[in-house]
């Protein structure tokens, strides 16, 4: 299809099958990736990018889930390798590339983006931060490469990146020093938010585990003793959304029934909006087969 507002009717109804678990996440991202390779419109890609990785995360089945990965990486670095020098789809695929990048390979190929040998290709800080904390997350570059890294950065956003990236380090104690440092620090409102998306990441599923019930016991508090702004981030970023699981959402139930029936409607609405996307997310995984 030549009309762009075509294609995008189809990609929403597309998008829409999916996440009312119609469509099975595994046979959106075969079909999304397979059409990215033709798409020219820039926000189109974009917007496809993000729903892949919600239908990775969020939708797909966990025995569909390590394939998918590795089909997106390999689809998005064949789409950086392909693209037009100093193009947007350039910039977007590298992006696309970093967050998605799957084998020791592709690993070695996030260094290479920082090290400015893709031809074409500008790393200005917001892109260096971004392609560096994906590396970070897969446990590619350390604490010290965080400070080597913040060292280059004295700026407002350096710092915020840099809280995010040692919130996104793969270890149980980099979590358990994020979650402390956000539910009992006194953090600025933006060191606050950038350091609960460090912490809250889906490909970190696993060492989130151990917080959803701290998640459940400490946001009242923090909702009591805390500014709004900061109880409503930390309600709402922390939430836990990537441990997806019949178990997270009665916690979630038992504190709207229970423990926070008195709270605010503000903090019980962030809960219950929590809460229902999870339920999406299992009818949408029941259908990934």
């Amino acid at each position: 299809l030549d009309d762009s507002l075509s294609r995008g009717l189809i990609w929403a109804s597309l998008w829409d099958s999916t996440r009312d678990g119609e469509l099975a996440a595994s046979d959106y991202v075969t079909i999304a990736l397979n059409a990215l390779a033709g798409e020219t419109d820039i926000a189109t890609v974009t917007i496809t990018v993000m729903q892949i990785d919600t239908a990775i995360w969020s939708y797909a089945s966990d025995a569909n889930r390590e394939k998918l990965r590795e089909q997106a990486a390999n689809a998005f670095e064949k789409f950086l390798d392909n693209a037009a020098a100093g193009s947007d789809h350039q910039l977007q695929y590298a992006k696309s590339f970093a967050d998605f990048a799957y084998t020791p390979a592709q690993f070695e190929k996030i260094k290479a983006i920082l090290n400015g040998s893709i031809n074409g290709l500008t790393v200005d800080a917001d892109l260096r931060w971004f392609v560096f904390i994906c590396g970070v997350k897969r446990g590619i570059f350390n604490a010290a490469d965080i400070e080597t890294e913040a060292a280059k950065d004295l700026t407002a956003h350096g710092k915020q990146y840099a809280a995010l990236a040692h919130a996104a380090l793969p270890t149980a104690e980099a979590k358990a020093a994020a979650f402390k440092a956000i539910t009992t620090d006194n953090l600025s409102n933006t060191i606050h938010a950038y350091t609960c998306r460090g912490f809250n990441l889906a490909i970190h599923r696993e060492l989130l585990v151990p917080f959803v019930d701290k998640y459940f016991q400490s946001i009242l508090e923090v909702w009591e003793t805390k500014g709004f702004e900061i109880a409503e981030a930390t309600a709402t970023l922390l939430f836990p959304a990537w441990v997806i699981s019949e178990e997270t959402v009665k916690k979630a139930e038992h504190w709207l029934e229970v423990t926070g029936k008195d709270a605010s409607h503000a903090m019980r609405r962030t809960v219950a909006e929590g809460r229902d996307s999870m339920t999406r997310s299992l009818k949408a995984r029941a259908a990934d087969k």
